[in-house]
């Protein structure tokens, strides 16, 4: 492959750039994944010959190097995936709650310290669904959903294997039995809900998909 491609092929085959150069060619990759990581400059000359043998020990260095960063990126991200010897993929997902020593067993409706945000939790086909509701709120709902004729735009809900949305309504939530503490969180099935003085969050820990809602602000994702 060395010799069909030569030393531009070689480079562009890896993800590298390449820059014509008085005595050969500059071959850089920039890779910018944690703390103390620059620039690879690559210098190649005019010798053929050596060409292989340079790339070779070159691509195996920066490869040490993302190795070495691969421990600072599992410390901030959930999931890593850096493939080699292509050019290096980060593939970032949603951090996942760890509840640890602060779960709080809650198996029913519960509420806020505040007692302002409630919220139920059932059984939807087989799915958790979590369904809060913000009772006082300076915040404006997204428009009416054109097949809600109920109540709209203080409740929020996230299904295991779904998005959070905006919940249309006819009855009351039932009254809390529980109250999830500040730091606290209640888990059920892949979604946990966290307590904050700012708030609750629900996150499906599976997708990613959550909400995050208060007395100021909501959030959906």
């Amino acid at each position: 492959m060395w010799n069909v491609l030569g030393i531009e092929g070689i480079a562009a085959t890896w993800g590298f750039e390449v820059e014509p150069a008085s005595d050969g060619v500059l071959i850089r990759q920039w890779a910018r994944l944690g703390p103390g990581t620059s620039g690879l400059t690559i210098g190649i000359a005019n010798q053929p010959n050596k060409e292989a043998r340079i790339v070779a020990r070159r691509l195996s260095e920066w490869l040490q190097n993302m190795q070495a960063n691969r421990e600072w990126i599992r410390s901030h991200v959930e999931t890593v995936t850096v493939t080699a010897p292509a050019p290096a993929t980060v593939t970032i997902t949603q951090p996942k709650a760890t509840p640890g020593v602060n779960i709080e067993p809650i198996n029913g409706p519960f509420q806020s310290p505040s007692g302002n945000i409630r919220c139920t939790t059932f059984d939807s086909d087989g799915r958790n669904t979590v369904r809060c509701e913000v009772v006082e709120h300076v915040w404006q709902a997204p428009p009416r959903s054109p097949d809600c004729q109920l109540n709209w735009g203080d409740r929020v809900e996230l299904t295991e294997d779904g998005a959070a949305v905006f919940s249309c309504y006819g009855q009351n939530l039932p009254d809390p039995q529980a109250t999830l503490d500040y730091g606290k969180v209640a888990t059920f099935g892949s979604i946990s809900c966290t307590s904050e003085t700012v708030g609750i969050m629900c996150l499906d820990n599976d997708t990613g998909h959550f909400f995050n809602v208060s007395r100021d602000a909501y959030q959906v994702g």
